[in-house]
């Protein structure tokens, strides 16, 4: 299971977009890692963003902007 991999925070999947994101500790995994694991799972995977934040992280997501 990708949540059991060392590293690895949290995992967040949505069913209706076909998509996931996974947050997880860089000094521990990377992202091609993480993208190599879901894939022998039998999904498809490619890395989107390899961007996080040390003080907010999942307070922001990627392609929403304040109103």
């Amino acid at each position: 299971l990708i949540s059991q991999r060392e590293g690895v925070q949290r995992i967040s999947v949505s069913v209706a977009d076909g998509t996931g994101v996974v947050l997880y500790d860089p000094s521990v995994t990377n992202p091609e890692e993480l993208r190599a694991a879901v894939e022998e799972m039998g999904f498809e995977a490619s890395v989107i963003s390899e961007n996080y934040s040390t003080n907010h992280v999942g307070n922001h997501s990627a392609g929403t902007s304040p109103a």
